[in-house]
């Protein structure tokens, strides 16, 4: 993460140009993935990056919003259902 940041490029799937939070899509993906997908390493990997990610980014001090937007999630989602 360091190297994309220091090349100016930003973290796939976090910040949005206008919000200033987490995208309350973002919120759905986890919410829906907590009912009904268990044991998925790819899902849980995308729960594990929001709790160290934003914290990781913010640190930098360089960063406005370090929040997940709905593409943080998506993605897994996707692949869960077989969509590739």
């Amino acid at each position: 993460m360091a190297n994309t940041l220091k090349a100016g490029k930003v973290v796939p799937g976090y910040g949005h140009a206008t919000l200033r939070k987490t995208d309350p899509r973002f919120i759905c993906e986890l919410e829906f993935a907590e009912r009904y997908i268990k044991n998925d390493n790819l899902v849980d990997l995308v729960k594990a990056n929001y709790e160290v990610i934003p914290g990781e980014l913010a640190k930098t001090g360089k960063i406005s919003n370090p929040w997940p937007n709905v593409d943080a999630g998506s993605g897994a989602l996707l692949m869960h259902y077989g969509l590739t």
